[in-house]
């Protein structure tokens, strides 16, 4: 339409979270309790928010969608696990995977 007034239009240029350095190995004993903030490792680099989610925890163990703890008491027997942290944001998300090892307390 050539009657259109473009300069009404806004475009959101909203960049997705990003990870920053890498989580290490978590070694942990049976029957510990954790508190570990994953968002440390993640930027927003636009501040449009974020919200973390996370595969394979340990048994007993969940994430904080909003701040990004995990936390709770392990129940999860002696074994080493692959475990993804992922933080989205509006238009993206990013990934990071870390080894869990929980150790046999003797």
């Amino acid at each position: 339409n050539p009657n259109t007034d473009l300069s009404a239009i806004t475009v959101s240029s909203d960049s997705p979270p990003q990870s920053s350095g890498s989580i290490p190995t978590q070694t942990t004993a049976e029957g510990g309790t954790i508190s570990f903030a994953t968002s440390s490792y993640f930027t927003d680099p636009d501040s449009a928010g974020i919200t973390y989610s996370a595969t394979n925890l340990p048994a007993g163990l969940s994430i904080n969608s909003s701040t990004g703890l995990i936390s709770g008491t392990l129940t999860q027997t002696s074994t080493s696990l692959s475990v993804t942290v992922i933080a989205t944001g509006p238009t993206g998300f990013a990934t990071q995977e870390f080894s869990w090892v929980i150790t046999q307390v003797v």
